[in-house]
């Protein structure tokens, strides 16, 4: 599938609320928003509809939930390659890894600002061919500064990439009865530098 010049990002919420605050912050990307309120509309539109993308919640109301949206969307002819992201809950840190299995090409940890929702979309999109950075930067406006794609280490002054499911071993909780090692899939910034260990993680907004 080419890219497309202009893409539609499907955005599954049940809540308005949030519906209103991610479609806005998309809106300034250059994107083109669907806004659906359940996973069962969502996929039909994915499946019938030119879509660019899918933001989706790990659960949702109802008889399909985000993660088998996801796997759903995984096995359709027509949106095997639709980059997805899915937004997990803080409460239940399963669901990010069980997102990857599902075919998810990200997750973010709710509660997510409508800004940074926007910069990890767009980054996909870019990583994905789905949208070059000179469109991006002409539709951000002054928001250009946020969604740059050279940035410095602050610690080593070296390059910083972005990565999106990277695998990482989370450290031990020291008060656990038997505090193991657990591997989560993450997004963010991180230096080039192999002997420097900064990144700069989509971690939760407060």
């Amino acid at each position: 599938m080419g890219a497309l010049q202009t893409p539609s990002i499907l955005l599954v919420s049940h809540s308005v609320e949030e519906r209103d605050v991610y479609t806005r912050s998309l809106l300034t990307s250059g994107c083109r928003v669907i806004a659906a309120a359940t996973t069962v509309l969502a996929y039909q539109i994915a499946t019938t509809q030119p879509t660019g993308m899918v933001v989706t919640e790990s659960h949702s109301p109802g008889s399909m939930s985000g993660l088998e949206l996801t796997r759903r969307l995984r096995i359709h002819t027509r949106t095997v390659n639709v980059p997805i992201i899915v937004l997990t809950s803080g409460t239940r840190p399963q669901d990010a890894e069980l997102s990857i299995k599902a075919g998810a090409d990200m997750f973010l940890e709710t509660p997510v600002s409508g800004e940074v929702l926007r910069e990890h979309v767009v980054r996909l999109l870019v990583a994905c061919g789905r949208q070059s950075p000179a469109d991006v930067n002409a539709s951000a406006g002054d928001n250009r500064r946020h969604l740059a794609y050279d940035r410095t280490c602050p610690e080593c002054r070296g390059a910083l990439e972005y990565r999106w499911k990277t695998p990482i071993l989370t450290v031990p909780d020291p008060d656990a009865r038997e505090p193991q090692e657990r591997l989560r899939y993450v997004s963010g910034w991180f230096c080039r530098n192999a002997a420097c260990e900064y990144r700069d993680l989509a971690a939760r907004t407060e």
